[in-house]
């Protein structure tokens, strides 16, 4: 089996690992909202707010998985043939996978910031929150 094969294989194992964690990633706490503790809270206290700032680590980090793979490739291979693929004779098919890969984080970012600059209050989770409120008040607080 050649590198770049078990390489590929690597990392799509690591990544479905990442969305869909087993429970061995779980029990060692290589999970998303282990790894952001620090940044999300905590849930007993700002339940709401928590599962807000937690899609959108969530949002991110999913969206730069098809960037990730091209950089664990150029890392973990001297592949001089993939430069040259990627970077100055690139089929139509790696320079599509190219531009979404680098599209997705940037789309990723400018949605992460139009919620946070309106508090969240555009955000789905708070719009949903917002249909069953007794009051004028948003559900991030």
């Amino acid at each position: 089996m050649s590198t770049e094969i078990f390489i590929t294989i690597l990392y799509l194992l690591l990544s479905v690992c990442l969305i869909y964690p087993p429970a061995e990633f779980v029990s060692a706490g290589i999970t998303i909202p282990n790894i952001f503790s620090s940044f999300l809270g905590s849930e007993y206290e700002h339940f709401v707010k928590y599962h807000v700032k937690r899609s959108c680590i969530t949002l991110l980090i999913y969206s730069c998985i098809p960037l990730g793979y091209i950089i664990w490739f150029l890392l973990f291979t001297n592949n001089k043939d993939f430069y040259i693929l990627i970077f100055n004779n690139s089929t139509i098919i790696w320079k599509i996978y190219l531009t979404t890969a680098i599209a997705l984080p940037i789309l990723a970012l400018y949605e992460i910031n139009n919620w946070y600059r309106n508090n969240y209050e555009q955000h789905p989770i708070a719009k949903n929150i917002d249909k069953y409120s007794n009051n004028n008040s948003t559900g991030i607080t």
